[in-house]
This record gives structure tokens, C-alpha cells and sequence, in this order.
């Protein structure tokens, strides 16, 4: 379906080893949705830019973002998983503000790790300007959670050799 999604997507954010991608793969493999994708955003950002240059290659029409959004959302589906959700170049924060806007607009899910609040996203990035309007939308469309913790649960043990670590992968 298209059109703006009534259901917020959550934003996770904290230090390492809080938990924020156990949490995410766990909804991730609980979400009674069948298109879905989780996704390094570190990777789906290159395959952004991948299908952005086949499009320009092609010369078949402008290589524009939104075109790019509508075929990851007819590829992958509207709830979007993205681990390690960070932007450190500026060709990134320009292309996501309209990527994120056109997915918004039909209807996607948006669901992140990261070690950083939405506002320190892109923190003293060259243009931030052209990207606040995408941390806002991030705030509007996404309940944002702390998931800071003093424990680094990947160190901790149960005393026995038996222990179960179940994630998406």
C-alpha cells in the first residue's frame, strides 16, 4: 500500500553492547510482515549509490533519489530495519533527506540502531543545513529510545559453557 503510515517506526540508540541490535533483529524475526528487510546501513547506503550510477549508466531517465526509494520499497517491502544507522558524508545526507521523505511517503516503517541521538547525526558535517529537515522527520516518524546502559551484555556470562545468542543473521 501507499500513503502515510499511521504506525511509528523506533530509533535505538546507545553505546555498545546495550543491545540495540539484539532488540531489532528479535522484532525483525517477530514482525508478522512478509516484505521486510534488515539491512547494514552502511551497505544499504552503498547500494543506494549502486543503483543510483546504473540509472545514470542506463541514461534511461534522470537518476533521481525518489525513483531509487520507490524501487527499494517495491524490492524490499515498507518496514525497513537499519543497524548502525550513521551519516558521515555530505552526498549520503543529501540523498537521504529526499530518500527517507519518498519511503515516508509511501508508507515505510523505519526501525534503527545507532550510537548517536537523531541530533547528532551528521554533527558539524559540511551543508548540515540540507539534513536537519531529515533529523526532525526521523523525531516525528520514529520513538526515539535511550537504550544506554552501564553493561555491556555481550561480556556477560552465566557460569556455564551453555550459552545462546539468538540474532537474525
Amino acid at each position: 500500500g501507499g500513503g502515510h503510515s499511521s504506525i511509528k517506526g523506533l530509533y535505538l540508540y546507545g553505546g555498545v553492547g546495550c543491545g540495540k541490535t539484539f532488540i531489532m533483529d528479535l522484532f525483525f524475526q517477530c514482525a508478522p510482515v512478509q516484505k521486510k528487510r534488515r539491512a547494514h546501513f552502511h551497505k544499504f547506503m552503498l547500494e543506494v549509490h549502486e543503483r543510483l550510477h546504473a540509472i545514470r549508466k542506463s541514461g534511461k531517465g534522470r537518476a533521481d533519489v525518489s525513483s531509487v526509494a520507490d524501487q527499494m520499497i517495491e524490492s524490499g517491502g515498507a518496514l525497513l530495519c537499519f543497524d548502525e544507522f550513521n551519516v558521515t558524508d555530505v552526498g549520503d545526507a543529501v540523498i537521504l533527506r529526499t530518500l527517507f521523505e519518498r519511503m515516508w511517503e509511501r508508507g515505510a516503517i523505519v526501525v534503527a540502531t545507532s550510537n548517536r541521538h537523531p541530533t547528532a547525526l551528521y554533527k558539524n558535517g559540511i551543508q548540515r543545513e540540507l539534513f536537519v529537515p531529515c533529523i526532525k522527520e526521523i523525531q516525528e516518524r520514529c520513538e526515539v529510545h535511550d537504550m544506554d546502559s552501564q553493561v555491556d551484555f555481550r561480556l556477560l556470562t552465566t557460569g556455564t559453557n551453555e550459552m545462546y545468542i539468538v540474532t537474525g543473521g
